[in-house]
């Protein structure tokens, strides 16, 4: 989910299209929770305080 022409940066590794961001909203509205985590040893971030 890099960053390239067309998608939002929300942090340095992770990009969306609408069309993503709207995906992961609908899940969070079904009361999953999405984490954002580059590599095991990172600390996991709310997608929630991303948005």
């Amino acid at each position: 989910m890099r960053f390239r022409d067309g998608r939002k940066r929300l942090s340095k590794a992770i990009s969306v299209t609408e069309e993503e961001d709207q995906a992961f909203s609908e899940l969070m509205d079904k009361n999953i929770h999405i984490n954002v985590q580059m590599v095991p040893k990172d600390p996991r971030v709310d997608y929630k305080t991303l948005i």
